[in-house]
């Protein structure tokens, strides 16, 4: 899954559980179940790049802005959005854990596919979960 994906079905978990603590640790499990599910990613390297940063900075600033919003803001939304981006960025973007053997099982057990369809598995996770959470926070 993309890690906006992540970020949001954490923030969910966040908003369903009211508990940071166990928000953060549902957002990891949860993490792990998303990624089973057959999503795109592309072959080409200049691809990779470009969905990397457009997919890590709507990330970020769901995070920002669950941060900032203060009809959102919530402890445990914000920790189970941080848990799902906290996955990728130690299991994929740091070397040494990519290379562990958590790390090749988290990338080796994905389902990845070259067609753009599989764009639409993380559509069905990112948009409702974005409309859960902004109309539970009002």
């Amino acid at each position: 899954m993309l890690t906006t994906t992540h970020v949001l079905v954490g923030a969910g978990a966040g908003e369903v559980v009211h508990e940071p603590f166990l928000a953060f640790f549902l957002s990891i499990l949860l993490h792990f179940v998303t990624d089973k599910i057959p999503h795109y990613w592309p072959k080409n390297q200049t691809q990779k790049n470009v969905l990397v940063i457009i997919d890590w900075t709507a990330a970020i600033l769901i995070i920002v802005t669950l941060i900032l919003l203060p009809v959102i803001n919530k402890p445990s939304v914000v920790a189970g959005a941080v848990a799902g981006l906290l996955v990728d960025a130690l299991l994929v973007g740091v070397p040494y854990f990519h290379k562990t053997k958590l790390g090749l099982w988290h990338t080796n057990r994905q389902p990845h596919r070259t067609s753009t369809f599989f764009l639409f598995t993380d559509m069905i996770f990112i948009l409702p979960l974005a409309t859960f959470i902004i109309l539970k926070g009002f």
